[in-house]
């Protein structure tokens, strides 16, 4: 019995550790690039993982809290990309992609950031 206790017992944490990493990122997820852009330079943002339906809000993207498009749809996988330019100082930043689901639920993804000065200082 205590062997295979020995056995079971990696290819349990082994599967946690699986099912944990999934979920981690199940919900709405968003990049950059690049991952570090400078002081008006243009940025891509992907988001995924997002609500496609009319039931749902549009998608908000904010930097520090500010809006940085107009409210959007995703495409029909609940994906979309967006450039924008970059209009924050050097330092670190937050982005976030946020809507409201059809049961009234927010759906947001939050992404750390930090804007490079430009070459020419």
């Amino acid at each position: 019995m205590r062997r295979s206790l020995r056995l079971a017992l990696p290819a349990l944490v082994a599967a946690l550790a699986l099912s944990t990493g999934a979920s981690a990122i199940s919900g709405p997820y968003l990049q950059i690039a690049p991952t570090m852009p400078r002081e008006g330079a243009k940025l891509q943002i992907f988001g995924r993982g997002f609500c496609a339906t009319t039931s749902c809000t549009k998608i908000v993207l904010t930097v520090d809290g500010r809006w940085v498009a107009k409210p959007f749809r995703p495409g029909a996988s609940g994906r979309f990309a967006k450039t924008i330019t970059v209009r924050a100082a050097r330092g670190p930043h937050t982005l976030v992609a946020s809507q409201v689901r059809a049961n009234g639920k927010r759906a947001r993804a939050k992404l750390g950031f930090i804007v490079l000065g430009n070459e020419t200082e």
